[in-house]
């Protein structure tokens, strides 16, 4: 969203981020260099920016920082490194991080900059945007799900903050913004399915997921999810039952990575609690989808189910 704002009102950027999405290209060596960092592998203890946008601290990769306080360390030093903070007030932990130079933004909670009387309508948002108290603009935002409104206002608090740009340059840029690919993204038809596809691979982003397919498919749909990493499934096993708990789905065979097998952490073990089929190669599940009485297929995770899924569409 960043991105398309500020290369549309042409202020050149190098984009590091990690969703491919169209953008136009200007010839400089200078100007803002945008990066979506992952705290995978405590990446984040090497960088220093200027200006940070954090939306979430949530409990991922803890195999490898040993407790949710030990991340909330990292990323809290990594905000003492940056010039200027633009954070969620609305997140438990960021609303602990206190600092003199934070610029809040928020739905809930006191902020500089806050969406209100929000309007759901076949999945997208409109709100009111106010800025330290005093209404500016109401907008309409062009992609899917309220986490989405979230994104809009650390871009509008940053393009405002940062780049002192007006409100109508924002707003076009931001309202034609359409998505990346992997989220909430319609790939096409397969076996008389119309086939979504989102990277959502932590209980929290499936459960952003499910509550957009709710909210613009009114349950008509079936889930695939294909677990990422044997680690993160046993790490966070509970919250993954209580996400998909009651759902139309099927567990696929997990994407492994870098991992060795667990049973602990696996696919059939997920699938065994929570009373839904397991499936462990493509051929079944392209029958399972072809027999299915549904009019939509969500296929999340962040695998390679996604490649094969794209391959089979694509091949007709």
């Amino acid at each position: 969203m960043l991105s398309k704002v500020l290369i549309d009102n042409k202020i050149f950027a190098n984009c590091f981020i990690g969703g491919n999405y169209p953008l136009k290209n200007f010839e400089s060596k200078n100007g803002v260099a945008i990066a979506e960092v992952c705290e995978f592998n405590k990446n984040i203890g090497d960088i220093k920016t200027d200006f940070s946008i954090f939306l979430k601290v949530d409990n991922d990769h803890l195999y490898i920082y040993g407790s949710l306080d030990n991340l909330k360390g990292y990323f809290f030093d990594y905000l003492d490194r940056s010039k200027l903070k633009f954070l969620n007030a609305d997140d438990k932990i960021l609303s602990l991080y206190k600092s003199d130079n934070i610029i809040s933004f928020s739905i809930d909670a006191t902020s500089d900059y806050k969406a209100d009387n929000l309007v759901e309508n076949n999945g997208r948002y409109s709100f009111d945007v106010f800025e330290r108290g005093i209404f500016k603009t109401r907008l309409t935002l062009g992609v899917l799900g309220k986490h989405n409104v979230y994104n809009a206002l650390s871009v509008i608090s940053i393009s405002r903050e940062v780049f002192k740009l007006d409100y109508d340059k924002i707003i076009k840029p931001l309202c034609d913004f359409s998505g990346v690919e992997r989220r909430f993204q319609n790939i096409g038809e397969l076996l008389d399915k119309q086939i979504i596809c989102d990277y959502a691979h932590h209980p929290t982003e499936l459960g952003y997921t499910i509550k957009t397919a709710k909210e613009l498919l009114e349950n008509d749909y079936l889930i695939v999810f294909q677990p990422h990493t044997y680690s993160r499934t046993k790490l966070l096993f509970n919250d993954f039952i209580r996400v998909l708990k009651g759902e139309n789905l099927v567990i696929y065979k997990e994407y492994p990575s870098r991992e060795e097998y667990s049973f602990e952490g696996s696919s059939l073990r997920l699938a065994g609690e929570l009373g839904c089929e397991y499936i462990d190669n493509f051929e079944s599940l392209k029958e399972k989808i072809g027999k299915a009485t549904v009019k939509t297929v969500l296929i999340i995770g962040a695998g390679d189910l996604y490649d094969k899924v794209l391959g089979e569409i694509k091949n007709g």
